[in-house]
């Protein structure tokens, strides 16, 4: 096998920065890098054997003897560990060994100083660092944030961070213990992140032996694949651990995909050594096969490499005019530290074509906050102030801007960060991760600056702010200033807003919903500022005032709960009549995207926007993660790296904390109208929406608003065309549940096709007493009963409606929900039994159902109740009092009883026992009319 030397690799790389074409540069990086700062695998082996009794010592070395590869006896090493001590034990040892890099002067580096951990790394200039490791701080710092990828590595140590930070850059922290994505993380960063991979030396936990590292972690192996598929991947100083990452690379080689691959593997080892590494590791041997895109360079050494690197890219390195100057400032783990250099990364994405992109409704980042083209809304000026003024102030405080999707509120915030970011003293840290950090951790930071710590999809974290905000208010710390923003439906559901934040902490809730006409005045000023691409329809107005007279006017028409005024109005003003054109050019791009599905059809990105707008157009305005990821036949982590990362960035749709929707009903119905013009199957959209939600909550699996999507069938106003196809899905999903059945006979029912309702209804009867028939019992005798209405049964019609009204403690308890339309249809089946035999027992019925329902029936069912009490009130007959339970219940089962013996049919025999009891809805009745 031919191996590439240094100057190849130097070669190799310099080329590709010459070109404006090539990939950015990610880097994976293992524990070489770090030497000597930080011990090596043998050095640590001795540590952890120091920390064992004399007869463990002896174990310990029998069980390292049987393993000759380094990074075995590693794991091994832990492996022991992990049976003989507490993970505390083993957090200590490496938080110790790493701390051997940093200079504490006369301070003693012992299990006392492991408090102080987070402080340390508020002083770059006190770590050692390899000339390596050095070096390449000042190569990351330094390249286009267009050439800069992440940094992936699997060492716990912080050096690389301190490295960046040394040369005047910004690093982000982000550790990955355990499965989680970090591409979410990465959306709206420019600057170096970080990738712990298996847990980082302080605030996470650390992963060692074999059994942890080979564990699967799937969010993270579609980050991975993703960094894969769009970035070149240096790999130094690692050893290629049988760990994710390797797993990675293996699994897109063998699944012939190796197109995407781009890997520059560098070997320490040369001669004899290097075929001795192959030979030993099973993951070398097997990437040694791969085609010529894994190339693998020999002879390379971290501490003279990454030094000859720097010299070779010095003409490709820019460094701002404030960069270099070490920051001494406290860090976050998790999250991003928001300072001028790291804004100077975005300027030149902060163009009058990102701004048009950002009003078509992309998510919005950084280069929106500094873009001038890019208004600045009015309660951006008041937060921005208020925060300014508790700066003055020296105090904490607590402030949430909350909102509908699609009013600006990320936007607002973002701005106020950068807004912040020149307020002397002050620091702005911005959360986008998995990861909160411990209370503690932020109660220690450096009292010499006041901190904003600004909490993107605050929901989330509702439980972690509480803690923080109490922390806060109980130590008496003073100068941090949390802004939460949250869409108001999740910060409701989550408790934020129930939550008095004001007892702790001095606070403040802003509310974005509507446009303002200070809004309105910004954005179209913006607007005429960019041209004719902005103003779009709004040219054919004369002046700007009648301009936003017209942006106020759609910002109302296009209000509702679900979706932000103030998208809408960016919509319906600038595009007009030519939304759906623009909405065509959006949906033919995604239909040039496949999805790596597991299935045998195949998907684009365009069905993902047909699934997830098709319900959202008809008013099911929320799509699961789940759901989405088992009708495109993706597992999740997939789902965000090859559909929500991109579509997001397509402004097509908005993502969080479980859900995803188009970013606005107007261009939901927009892609359903064209995916019908066009001849796209709806019908399979239908099934696959339907099937994915019914066979997701049999699953065990609940979150808001998935039950809509499983019944959609009831849920079709846009397009009633499917709700039998939608019904059908669901029972074919899921065929034991009776709740599906009792859709799929409305469905038929609503299409003449009642005949088939009934026969349905009676062949599910052998399902009934199990698949959770029992607790769907009531509406789906109630639907039953309307069945045989329609046919002109109404003996059945009267007994199945009666039967879902009596007492049974077997069903689901009665409420008034329940019971409304079953009411009223119980009445209208005792009329037309009236009519066709003149029995005095039904007509009592009647008079005993209508005084029930006065109170209780629906609009919709009280012409029914008022035909049946004229009726009664024809025949003379008297109605009972509401308080006289006995006569009230004496009456409707007489009608029952009579009406079982006239039924047209003959009943199942399978039926649930019909004794016609119903001082369950009496006692409902009796208690509200006393309310």
């Amino acid at each position: 096998m031919l191996f590439g030397t240094q100057a190849d690799l130097l070669a190799r790389l310099k080329s590709s920065f010459k070109d404006g074409d090539s990939r950015p540069l990610a880097l994976l990086s293992g524990s070489g890098l770090s030497q000597p700062a930080v011990p090596n695998v043998n050095t640590m082996i001795l540590l952890l054997r120091k920390g064992l009794d004399v007869e463990e010592q002896r174990e310990f070395d029998e069980v390292l003897l049987q393993h000759s590869i380094p990074a075995d006896k590693y794991q091994a090493a832990f492996q022991f560990l992990s049976f003989r001590r507490p993970p505390q034990f083993r957090d200590r040892v490496i938080r110790l060994a790493t701390l051997s890099a940093f200079n504490a002067g006369d301070a003693p580096l012992d299990a006392t100083a492991l408090v102080h951990a987070g402080e340390f790394e508020a002083h770059p200039d006190k770590w050692k660092l390899p000339d390596g490791m050095a070096s390449l701080g000042r190569i990351w710092a330094g390249l286009p944030p267009s050439l800069r990828g992440p940094i992936l590595t699997t060492n716990f140590d912080p050096l690389t961070e301190i490295a960046i930070r040394r040369a005047g850059g910004n690093a982000t922290t982000q550790v990955h213990s355990d499965d989680s994505s970090f591409l979410t993380n990465m959306r709206v960063q420019v600057g170096s992140t970080v990738v712990h991979l298996h847990g980082y030396w302080r605030e996470s936990a650390t992963l060692n032996t074999q059994e942890q590292l080979s564990q699967e972690r799937p969010a993270l192996s579609a980050s991975l694949r993703v960094v894969l598929q769009q970035h070149t991947l240096l790999v130094v100083a690692y050893g290629g651990w049988s760990d994710v990452i390797t797993k990675q690379i293996l699994n897109i080689v063998r699944e012939q995909s190796s197109d995407d691959l781009d890997v520059l593997w560098c070997m320490f080892e040369s001669g004899d050594a290097l075929e001795s590494a192959f030979d030993k590791s099973p993951t070398l041997a097997a990437l040694r096969t791969a085609p010529g895109n894994v190339q693998f360079y020999a002879g390379i050494d971290a501490n003279s490499f990454f030094p000859e690197l720097e010299r070779s890219l010095a003409g490709s390195l820019s460094y701002s005019s404030s960069s270099r100057s070490i920051q001494q400032s406290g860090n976050l783990v998790g999250w991003t530290s928001i300072e001028q250099d790291y804004l100077e990364g975005h300027n030149a994405n902060a163009t009058a074509e990102s701004a048009l992109s950002f009003f078509d409704g992309r998510l919005p980042g950084w280069r929106d906050a500094i873009n001038d083209l890019v208004p600045v809304r009015d309660v951006t000026n008041t937060v921005k102030n208020s925060i300014i003024g508790s700066i003055d102030r020296r105090e904490s405080t607590f402030t949430s801007l909350i909102g509908p999707s699609g009013e600006g509120k990320s936007t607002a915030a973002l701005q106020v960060a950068v807004a912040l970011t020149a307020v002397p003293s002050t620091r702005v840290l911005f959360h986008g991760s998995d990861y909160f950090g411990s209370d503690k951790e932020i109660l220690e930071l450096p009292q010499d600056h006041s901190y904003v710590l600004v909490v993107d999809e605050a929901h989330r974290f509702v439980e972690r702010l509480r803690s923080l905000t109490q922390a806060i208010h109980e130590s008496g710390r003073k100068k941090i200033h949390i802004l939460a923003i949250s869409r108001d439906t999740d910060w409701q559901s989550a408790g934020g807003a129930n939550f008095l934040w004001s007892r702790y902490l001095p606070s403040h809730q802003y509310r974005m919903n509507g446009v303002s006409r200070l809004d309105a005045v910004a954005i179209v000023q913006a607007w005429e500022a960019i041209g004719a691409r902005a103003l779009g329809a709004l040219q054919s107005y004369a002046t700007s005032d009648q301009r936003v007279d017209a942006l106020i006017r759609a910002a109302n028409d296009t209000q509702s709960g679900a979706d932000g005024s103030l998208l809408g109005a960016l919509l319906t003003t600038r595009y007009g009549s030519g939304l759906k054109s623009h909405v065509e050019e959006l949906m033919t791009r995604a239909r040039a995207w496949g999805v790596p599905t597991t299935g045998s059809e195949q998907l684009t990105r365009q069905d993902a926007l047909v699934f997830i707008a098709l319900p959202q157009a008809n008013g099911v305005n929320e799509m699961t993660f789940k759901v989405l990821a088992r009708a495109l036949q993706v597992s999740e982590p997939e789902l965000h790296a090859n559909v929500l990362a991109p579509l997001g960035q397509e402004a097509a749709i908005s993502y969080e904390s479980g859900r995803v929707l188009i970013r606005h009903r107007l261009i939901a119905k927009a892609i359903c109208e064209i995916a019908e013009e066009n001849g796209y199957d709806l019908t399979n959209a239908i099934r696959r929406v339907v099937s994915a939600a019914a066979q997701t909550l049999d699953g065990g699996v609940y979150q808001k608003d998935m039950g809509r999507l499983a019944y959609l069938s009831g849920n079709l106003p846009t397009h009633p065309q499917f709700q039998l196809v939608a019904a059908q899905a669901a029972v074919d999903a899921v065929p034991h549940q009776i709740s599906y059945r009792t859709s799929l006979s409305a469905a038929l029912r609503k299409e003449n096709r009642s005949v088939e309702a009934s026969e349905s209804n009676e062949s599910s009867m052998k399902l009934f007493f199990r698949g959770g028939g029992l607790t769907a019992a009531r509406p789906f005798f109630t639907e039953w009963g309307v069945v045989e209405g329609t046919l002109g049964r109404w003996a059945r019609n009267a007994v199945f409606v009666g039967l879902s009204l009596q007492d049974n403690q077997a069903f689901e308890p009665i409420t008034i929900d329940k019971s409304t339309f079953a009411i009223s249809c119980f009445l209208r089946a005792l009329k037309k039994g009236f009519v066709a035999t003149n029995d005095a027992r039904l007509i009592q019925g009647m008079a005993a159902g209508v005084v029930l329902a006065q109170d209780v029936v629906s609009p919709q069912g009280l012409v029914w109740v008022r035909e049946a009490e004229a009726l009664v009130e024809n025949t003379g007959t008297t109605f009972p009092e509401l308080g006289d339970s006995a006569d009230l219940q004496r009456a409707l089962q007489q009608a029952c009883n009579f009406a079982k013996a006239e039924v047209e049919l003959p009943l199942p025999n399978s039926l649930p026992l019909m004794d016609f009891r119903f001082q369950g809805l009496i006692d409902l009745v009796q208690r509200r009319s006393v309310r």
